[in-house]
């Protein structure tokens, strides 16, 4: 409770072997920490139980934060913190956060803490422009704290990166943005888990990006901002696999190489529809590159014959697959065909052109031999006649219709051999039953 003198609990339990933490009420600004200290392992509870007394061990850490030396600036904040230290014993599960004011100097935490073994952390608050980053960086690996610990004094060590993105030896545009980044340049170092995110300005030429990171080896990506139409890929192109960060370091100089592929799609043929779209794709052309792990996905526009595609992809060796957009029913199936294994892009890539073939399937259900009943069902289909290819994993559902009587099934299907099964739609009631039965082992659809 949150009166009263001695601090009292008490409660009802059933019978068993319990492991109690004691925690504060962090609302009311008790002086109990919020994060729960373990007092008692094991408590055996077979009978009422009285007098238990629990004493919780805190220490008191205290000091100073610092930035290469500085004051670290608390930005725009008036009242919010500038910045956090954190103390996380991973042996125990402790982890307690403590706010750097915003106002004052020098910047000072202070907090209570249980005894243990601590990793130290401090990391800044970027919704109000701390000159922190918000990036957390390891400032001391093991903090002993078996008693009050004050007068510690923790220096973020930042080095400012800068330098300027061209894209095939151009200032990359910003497409409709008038604020927002044109892109991102991100450096990780994946050894000590820093990742930061330095904005491309919508606008200016040079288009440059400059910022504070930790020192370390850092893999460098460039990536545009598809929100705003951005002619640099949303895609990240590694541009740098390693940059050595020890010292400030300025004039950095990132061309993102990109070639533009384009052709036309045809479906057995002819032109694939685009059934009700007006403005969406009716399909797209994705290009994957497993080894460097780039995807592009390039729409195929609605209107329009011949069916067309054309983007800007990285320099690489792709699979190349066409699928349908099923929202707007076009022909072509939403499961995706691979049309070419292999496409090397080292230039631009034009006339290109992929023709997905598919055959139609069709034919009728019945269970033990008469028509499966449809349940409540009005529009939504019974059933589903299941395809699955057994050796490129096409996967294709074709609805049985809710109404009429045969219970038939068609649709389309790529070329290549097919376990078929049934399943019925459970939430209408269908006679058929939700889980699906395989009823033929090899179709060969050639």
């Amino acid at each position: 409770p949150c009166m009263g003198s001695p601090a009292t609990f008490s409660g009802a339990v059933f019978p068993g072997t319990y492991k109690v933490t004691v925690g504060g009420n962090s609302a009311n600004g008790s002086s109990l920490p919020p994060q729960p200290q373990t007092v008692q392992a094991a408590l055996v509870v077979s009978a009422n139980t009285t007098g238990l007394t629990y004493d919780v061990r805190t220490h008191t850490v205290s000091g100073t934060v610092t930035q290469n030396g500085m004051v670290p600036t608390g930005g725009t904040c008036s009242s919010s913190p500038r910045g956090y230290v954190t103390l996380a014993d991973a042996a125990q599960g402790y982890s307690f956060t403590f706010d750097i004011p915003c106002m004052g100097s020098p910047a000072t935490f202070a907090g209570a803490v249980y005894p243990g073994t601590y990793k130290v952390t401090v990391a800044g608050n970027s919704a109000n422009g701390s000159s922190l980053p918000a990036q957390a960086q390891a400032v001391q690996q093991m903090l002993a704290v078996s008693a009050d610990v004050t007068g510690l004094a923790f220096d973020v060590r930042t080095h400012t990166v800068s330098g300027t993105v061209t894209q095939n030896g151009m200032v990359p545009t910003g497409g409709t943005c008038s604020s927002s980044p044109r892109g991102y340049v991100v450096l990780t170092d994946a050894a000590q888990g820093y990742r930061f995110t330095l904005d491309i300005p919508c606008m200016g030429a040079p288009a440059t990006f400059s910022g504070a990171v930790f020192p370390g080896t850092y893999k460098v990506t460039v990536g545009g901002n598809s929100a705003n139409g951005s002619s640099l890929p949303p895609q990240a192109q590694t541009v740098q696999p390693m940059l050595v960060v020890s010292a400030d370091t300025a004039g950095l100089a990132y061309d993102v190489r990109t070639f533009t592929v384009s052709g036309t799609v045809t479906q057995n043929g002819t032109v694939p529809t685009g059934g009700t779209c007006t403005s969406s794709p009716r399909g797209y052309v994705a290009l994957t590159d497993a080894a460097q792990g780039y995807s592009f996905s390039l729409p195929i526009p609605c209107m329009g014959s011949p069916a067309t595609f054309s983007g800007a992809v990285y320099p690489g060796t792709y699979k190349v697959t066409v699928s349908g957009n099923s929202a707007n029913g076009s022909s072509l199936p939403a499961q995706a065909q691979e049309v070419q294994a292999a496409l090397t892009v080292a230039a631009d890539a034009s006339g290109l052109a992929y023709d997905v073939i598919t055959r139609t399937v069709s034919g009728t259900v019945t269970q033990n031999g008469m028509v499966p009943t449809g349940g409540t069902c009005t529009s939504s289909p019974r059933g589903y006649v299941g395809f699955r290819e057994v050796q490129r994993g096409y996967n294709f559902s074709l609805p049985i219709p809710c109404m009429g009587a045969p219970a038939t099934f068609s649709g389309d299907v790529f070329p290549g051999v097919y376990e078929v099964s049934v399943s019925g739609n459970t939430a209408n009631g269908s006679s058929l039953p939700g889980q699906a039965q395989r009823i033929i082992d090899r179709l060969a659809v050639p």
